[in-house]
C-alpha cells in the first residue's frame, strides 16, 4: 500500500512512490498502522455505524537497507482518509544485548 500524502518523514527513509519504508540505521524500530475501510466492505461482514477501521502495532529489529511495507489481502480501504495512517520510529538506536532489570 502507497500512503502518498506523507506529513512528517524524518531521516527520509518512507518513500511515498513505491509505499516502502528504507531502514537507514540498525535499530529497534516500532510501525503502527490503522486502515480506515470503506463501508460496503465492513457492511459485507456486519459492521456498521462509525468509522470502520483496522490497525496494528509491531516491533522488530531491522538492519540498515531492510524493508518495511504494508500489503493489504482482500480490503477495501481508503487510502486518502485521515484516519488511514502509518507511524514508524526508531525506539532504540544500536540493538545488541538484551537487559532485564530485576528487583534483587
Amino acid at each position: 500500500m502507497v500512503f502518498g500524502h506523507v506529513i512528517t518523514n524524518i531521516g527520509e527513509g518512507y518513500n511515498a512512490s513505491d509505499g516502502k519504508f528504507y531502514c537507514p540505521k540498525d535499530g529497534l524500530y516500532l510501525f503502527s498502522v490503522t486502515l480506515e475501510g470503506t463501508k460496503a466492505h465492513f457492511h459485507e461482514r456486519g459492521v456498521t455505524g462509525g468509522y470502520p477501521s483496522a490497525s496494528v502495532t509491531v516491533a522488530g529489529k531491522l538492519v540498515s537497507g531492510d524493508q518495511v511495507w504494508v500489503r493489504g489481502v482482500g480490503i477495501s480501504y481508503r487510502p486518502y482518509s485521515y484516519f488511514t495512517v502509518i507511524l514508524g520510529t526508531k525506539i532504540v538506536p544500536r540493538y545488541k544485548k538484551h537487559y532485564v532489570i530485576r528487583k534483587t
